[in-house]
């Protein structure tokens, strides 16, 4: 009777190891278990832990970011009140930053596919302090969550930083 329970208790621990170390993670990858999400964030971007909505921080390496401002990825998590389709969720974010960014204004709103989800890519302008930001952000929605990967630079020098800002939002996974 010893040996079938130690036999039974062995089955039970390798299916329960085996369940656990099923998924199969990217090199250079960052993953949150408590939002169930993956990226891969551009090799040397330091990353910090972020706060409210805000799961983390990409950041740029010092040194190599505009003067004064350090460009950065970030991705947002949000439980959304009720089920949401992804226009519903993209209108409502982008009512609430033309309330909320000075001189908010829409550059572009395309489809896209992060990993086989429906997604939006939304480029916009806005003033903060002084100076003119361009973010891009990536929204998607699954069941009642919402996903926004964003990318932030000084406008003059978005156009060097929007090629990477996509490459890393190419890497979202919701898992």
């Amino acid at each position: 009777m010893t040996t079938r329970l130690t036999v039974l208790v062995a089955l039970v621990l390798a299916v329960v190891l085996a369940g656990g170390c099923s998924r199969k993670s990217r090199p250079g990858e960052y993953y949150s278990e408590a939002n169930k999400f993956s990226i891969i964030p551009p090799t040397s971007w330091e990353w910090q832990a972020g706060s409210g909505m805000v799961s983390v921080i990409f950041l740029c390496p010092v040194g190599r970011h505009s003067e004064g401002f350090r460009e950065n990825i970030n991705v947002v998590v949000e439980t959304l009140p009720e089920a949401m389709s992804l226009e519903e969720y993209v209108q409502a974010a982008t009512t609430l930053m033309a309330a909320v960014f000075r001189d908010y204004e829409q550059v572009s709103l395309t489809d896209i596919d992060l990993d086989n989800v429906k997604a939006k890519r939304l480029v916009y302008v806005y003033t903060f302090g002084d100076s003119k930001i361009h973010l891009v952000a990536y929204f998607a929605v699954r069941d009642k969550t919402g996903y926004v990967v964003t990318g932030a630079a000084l406008s003059r020098s978005f156009p060097q930083f929007e090629s990477t800002f996509d490459e890393c939002a190419r890497t979202f996974r919701v898992e």
